[in-house]
């Protein structure tokens, strides 16, 4: 589905290794830590391009609840 969101989804399929570097004076990240290079568990479904802070953490919930519907993330405890 293509809309205009302020966000780019890539969904990966077959899910695809992938790791993080996030630099500058105040990144916003989410999940950022499980592809950290010396972490064992690597394979993303999903990767998410999106800026504009608050908004951008709704739209990576989004994608998360997504993933969740389809079994393709595990819930996390909280």
């Amino acid at each position: 589905m293509r809309r205009r969101t302020g966000c780019s989804v890539v969904l990966l399929t077959p899910p695809a290794m992938a790791f993080a570097d996030a630099r500058g004076g105040w990144p916003g990240t989410y999940d950022t830590a499980a592809s950290d290079l010396g972490k064992t568990f690597i394979e993303r479904h999903a990767l998410l391009l999106t800026g504009g802070d608050v908004y951008g953490f709704d739209a990576a919930a989004g994608i998360r609840r997504f993933l969740l519907e389809r079994k393709l993330a595990s819930p996390t405890g909280g």
